[in-house]
């Protein structure tokens, strides 16, 4: 994790409206890829709308597609993951980030 990719997501606190609360959404896959990207048997995530997601730095952020409509990012100089994105719906969060801030 080099600290290349920055994001900021919404304070849950600053209102009660249901686009600062999605990102509370907590779920886990056991899918093959799901597996194998996090190296676990039970991979947990976060869901964020792409449109909750502020993107501060995504200097070495790139993306592949992983299944039709959905993508992979991850940093092109560690290889850590960082999100899967289904572009029809959203943005599912790696277990990495944290609620208010992240830092890869």
């Amino acid at each position: 994790m080099t600290g290349s990719e920055r994001y900021v997501l919404p304070d849950p606190q600053s209102g009660p409206d249901e686009a600062s609360w999605s990102f509370f959404q907590s779920n886990t896959c056991q899918c093959t890829q799901c597996r194998k990207m996090s190296g676990s048997l039970i991979f947990h995530y976060h869901t964020a709308k792409n449109t909750e997601i502020t993107w501060r730095s995504q200097a070495t952020c790139a993306e592949y597609n992983s299944s039709p409509g959905c993508f992979r990012a991850f940093c092109k100089e560690c290889g850590s993951s960082i999100a899967w994105i289904d572009r029809r719906i959203g943005a599912k969060a790696s277990s990495k980030q944290d609620p208010l801030t992240g830092n890869f």
